[in-house]
C-alpha cells in the first residue's frame, strides 16, 4: 500500500512538472514569436563592410540601422574660404581705460565708511574709497587759491559735457523706440556715459566745496583741517593698491590704480615667412587652449614687439570683451587673412567629420544602404565646420548627422568579420 502511494505521488509530480514545462514552453514560444514579429517589423541586419571601386571602405547599413543611428543625409554645399595665418600674443590693459587716484595734497590717508578696496574689487563711479587729512606746508597754503580756481574750472567744464550726453541719451532712446533704428547696446552706452559724467560732476562738487572751505580755514589761520573724501570718478576694477589708511602721502602720490576690462589690447606676432593681406581691418581671436572663448578685434596698426632681434610683423588690436571674462596676460591666437584671396571649396559640418587612424573622414551615400567613408583634407575652420578644397563634387550626398554612430557600426563589422574568419579557420584546421 505504502509503495503504491509513493508511485502515485511521483507520477502526479512528474505530470505536474511535465505540464508546467509544457506551459512554460508555450509561453516562451509565444513571447519569442511576438518578439520576432516586432523584430521583423523593425529588423536591422548587422552592418557589413566592403570595398568600393576605388578601394574606399563602404559600410552597408539597412534602413532600420540608419534610423537607429540617427543618420541624416544632405547635399554637399559649396563655400568660399579665405586662408588665414595664425598670429600669437597676449592681451594687455588699455591705458585709455586705466586711471589712478592720487592725493591732491600732502596728508594722511584715512579709512572711509566702507572697507578700503583691495585688488580685484569692482568700484562704481562716485564711490568714496578713503579720506585724506591735509598736512599743509606754507607753500601748499599759498597754492590753495590756485587749486580752488582749477577745481572750479574743472567743475564748470563738466556742465556742457553732461548736457550733450543727456541730449545724446534722449536721442538714442527715441531712435531705439522707433523700430529699433539704434541698438539696445548703443542706448546702454549712452546711459553709461551720462552716469559717468554725473558721478564726475558730483565728485567735482565735493572737491570744490572742500577746497573752498580749506582756503577759508587757511586764511583764518586754522591749525586743523577737515578731511577730504577721495572719490573714484569712473567705474573699474582695482588693479593696484599703492597706499593704505594710516599712511602719510605727498601731493600727487598714487593711492589706487583702477582699470576697466570691457576693452583690451591684443599684441600679436605673425610668424616669419607668413604673408597676409595688409589691408585687413579686423581679425578673429580665440584664447590659446580654449577654442570656446572667441571674440573679435579691430586693427589699430603695426606695433613694436619689444624684441630688437625679432623679424616677424607685430600688430596691435582693440578687442571688445563684451561679457567675456578677458583679462590682461591671457594668451591668444589671432586669425589674420592670408594673401591670395578667397578659395572655393566644400563646407563639411562638424557633426559630419569623424576621426580615425589619425585622419579626418566623412561618409558619402552611394546607394540606398551603402555609404563610402572618404578622407577629408580639412583646410580652414569656420563657424559651421571646416572647408575642404578638393575630394568632392556637387553630386555627393553627405552624412551630416549620425556619422559617429556609423563609424562605430563599421568598427563592429570589422571585428565581427575578424571573429568569423578566425572561427572558420579553426574549423578548417579541425
Amino acid at each position: 500500500m505504502r509503495k503504491s502511494l509513493i508511485i502515485i505521488i511521483v507520477t502526479l509530480l512528474a505530470g505536474a512538472a511535465a505540464g508546467g514545462g509544457a506551459v512554460w514552453y508555450f509561453i516562451q514560444k509565444h513571447e519569442a514569436a511576438e518578439h520576432g514579429d516586432a523584430h521583423d517589423k523593425e529588423s536591422s541586419k548587422p552592418a557589413s563592410r566592403s570595398q568600393g571601386p576605388g578601394g574606399e571602405p563602404v559600410l552597408h547599413l539597412d534602413a532600420a540601422g540608419q534610423r537607429a543611428a540617427g543618420v541624416v543625409v544632405s547635399a554637399i554645399r559649396r563655400a568660399s574660404s579665405q586662408r588665414e595665418a595664425a598670429a600669437y600674443g597676449r592681451l594687455e590693459e588699455d591705458p585709455a581705460r586705466s586711471f589712478t587716484i592720487r592725493a591732491p595734497l600732502g596728508g594722511t590717508v584715512g579709512a572711509a565708511a566702507a572697507a578700503f578696496p583691495k585688488i580685484g574689487d569692482p568700484l562704481a563711479a562716485g564711490t568714496v574709497i578713503a579720506t585724506l587729512t591735509p598736512r599743509l606746508a606754507p607753500l601748499d597754503r599759498a597754492d590753495l587759491v590756485t587749486k580752488t580756481a582749477a577745481a572750479r574750472a574743472d567743475r564748470a567744464a563738466l556742465d556742457p559735457q553732461l548736457s550733450q550726453a543727456r541730449v545724446a541719451l534722449e536721442r538714442a532712446k527715441k531712435l531705439n523706440a522707433d523700430d529699433k533704428n539704434i541698438s539696445d547696446r548703443a542706448v546702454e552706452e549712452a546711459q553709461a556715459k551720462v552716469g559717468e559724467l554725473e558721478a564726475r560732476a558730483a565728485g567735482a562738487d565735493t572737491a570744490l566745496h572742500w577746497y573752498e572751505n580749506l582756503t577759508k580755514d587757511a586764511a583764518a589761520g586754522a591749525g586743523a583741517f577737515a578731511s577730504l573724501p577721495l572719490i573714484c570718478m569712473k567705474d573699474g576694477e582695482v588693479v593696484e593698491v599703492l597706499s593704505r589708511p594710516g599712511e602719510a602721502v605727498e601731493a600727487g602720490q598714487a593711492i589706487l590704480r583702477i582699470s576697466k576690462f570691457d576693452h583690451l589690447l591684443a599684441r600679436v606676432e605673425l610668424r616669419a615667412g607668413e604673408t597676409i593681406d595688409n589691408n585687413f581691418k579686423a581679425a578673429r581671436f580665440r584664447a590659446a587652449g580654449d577654442a570656446t572663448l572667441q571674440f573679435s578685434g579691430v586693427k589699430i596698426g603695426a606695433a613694436s614687439s619689444g624684441d630688437r632681434a625679432a623679424i616677424a610683423a607685430v600688430f596691435l588690436f582693440d578687442c571688445d570683451a563684451g561679457a567675456l571674462p578677458l583679462r590682461p596676460g591671457l594668451s591668444v591666437v589671432a586669425a589674420l587673412p592670408a594673401s591670395g584671396g578667397a578659395r572655393e571649396g566644400w563646407i563639411l559640418p562638424r557633426d559630419a567629420v569623424v576621426r580615425a587612424l589619425g585622419k579626418a573622414w566623412v561618409y558619402i551615400q552611394i546607394g540606398k544602404e551603402e555609404f563610402a567613408r572618404r578622407e577629408a583634407k580639412l583646410e580652414d575652420a569656420t563657424d559651421d565646420g571646416w572647408i575642404a578644397l578638393s575630394g568632392f563634387d556637387m553630386n555627393d550626398k553627405l552624412v551630416t548627422a549620425g556619422a559617429r554612430e556609423m563609424l562605430s557600426e563599421e568598427l563592429k563589422a570589422i571585428l565581427m568579420s575578424d571573429v568569423e574568419g578566425g572561427d572558420k579557420e579553426s574549423a578548417e584546421k579541425k
